[in-house]
């Protein structure tokens, strides 16, 4: 198998932690739709409560519509709070935001395509200095020192270093993980090309 087929099969693998890492957002979107469409219902019907309540003097039905009023303010405040730290944020940092370069992954991508593993790593140490959160770039660090180096020392020097670089607990097991896949896989493939190899019989000396 040559080293471009290795290479997808070892990355897709370990991406499957990236996949779960977007599964998760995904939820978290849905989960704030919801809550944003219940937050804004409940200050709906409660202001509408409200009005009711106080064109009838119904002291007891006001106090009940400011409270599903505040509840469902309770609902929107993280919404409306992040909303609004956004543009803040970028005008406060808008310097020293991180993003990735232009090219991305595919410099390094191509380099390893050619068997010059020394300049993907150089191109990959370069994504991962100006995007320090790139799960992608750790875990292909991780793979080439694994898979076409043989280094597991070198992998496990990433491993550590992008642990302390990814933000979210999910990005450092997923990064855990694909060394630990990666690791399993190639100490198979050790074990398959060893047992492939003929044996060279030795006779002792007064046979030979």
């Amino acid at each position: 198998m040559g080293p471009v087929a290795r290479h997808g099969r070892g990355v897709g693998d370990c991406f499957a932690g990236t996949r779960l890492m977007k599964d998760k957002e995904r939820e978290s979107r849905i989960v704030a739709v919801i809550q944003g469409v219940l937050g804004a219902g409940l200050v709906a019907a409660g202001l509408r409560w409200m009005l009711q309540a106080s064109g009838a003097r119904d002291s007891g039905g006001l106090l009940l519509a400011y409270a599903v009023v505040i509840t469902g303010a309770v609902f929107l405040a993280p919404l409306i709070a992040q909303k609004a730290a956004s543009p803040v944020a970028r005008l406060l940092y808008a310097g020293e935001r991180r993003r990735k370069p232009e090219a991305g992954l595919s410099v390094p991508q191509a380099h390893r395509k050619f068997r010059r593993h020394d300049k993907a790593l150089e191109a990959l140490e370069e994504v991962v200095a100006e995007a320090p959160d790139c799960l992608e770039a750790w875990v292909e660090m991780v793979d080439i020192a694994v898979t076409e180096l043989h280094d597991h020392d070198r992998a496990r020097g990433y491993v550590r270093r992008g642990r302390l670089a990814l933000p979210s607990a999910d990005a450092r097991e997923a990064l855990s993980r694909a060394f630990q896949v990666l690791s399993e896989r190639a100490r198979a493939a050790e074990t398959t090309t060893s047992s492939d190899q003929p044996r060279v019989l030795e006779f002792p000396d007064d046979m030979a």
